[in-house]
């Protein structure tokens, strides 16, 4: 497994940080950066997994009960997306 650039970063300024400040300054912003980094690793893989589109383009799903009530002059105003996430 590959260490990211960015992980190496952070660990490098926790260091730093426990060195010339206090520990629990340094850890409180290693966990955060870290959840920043695994935040933006999440959105990466959800956004290639999502499928977006308009109700007419989603015609082989099969449609919920409130879909049926759909005015169809409405129909290709609405925008769907469906998400596929971790």
């Amino acid at each position: 497994m590959r260490i990211l650039r960015v992980e190496v970063v952070i660990m490098l300024i926790v260091l730093v940080m426990i060195v010339f400040t206090d520990n629990f300054q340094a850890i409180i912003l290693g966990v955060i950066l870290a959840s920043l980094v695994f935040i933006k690793k999440l959105e990466d893989m959800t956004e290639d997994k999502s499928v977006s589109g308009t109700i007419e383009e989603f015609t082989c799903e099969k449609a919920w009960a409130d879909d049926a009530r759909i005015i169809p002059e409405i129909q290709n105003k609405i925008y769907i997306k469906y998400l596929n996430s971790p």
